[in-house]
């Protein structure tokens, strides 16, 4: 499983469509956004596949590795 930070998907309905769009991916196992954390969890025999799928429906999304200790301690700092 893959974590993935998606930085400017700044709409619900559009991660929901992301996130439909990235499970009907040739490869993909499972998918699912969590829209409020903006983190993509993804397994997936080629991740290429589903970056490719993000560049075509939501473009202005850019994708960043998370850090397992960023990931775990984000919101304790807020």
């Amino acid at each position: 499983m893959e974590k993935k930070l998606l930085r400017n998907l700044d709409c619900a309905h559009c991660a929901k469509m992301l996130e439909e769009a990235i499970q009907q991916t040739p490869g993909v196992e499972n998918a699912s956004i969590d829209f409020v954390r903006k983190r993509l969890h993804v397994d997936a025999e080629d991740f290429n596949l589903v970056r490719e799928t993000i560049n075509r429906i939501q473009p202005e999304v850019k994708i960043a590795s998370i850090d397992e200790d960023d990931d775990k301690d984000e919101f304790e700092n807020q």
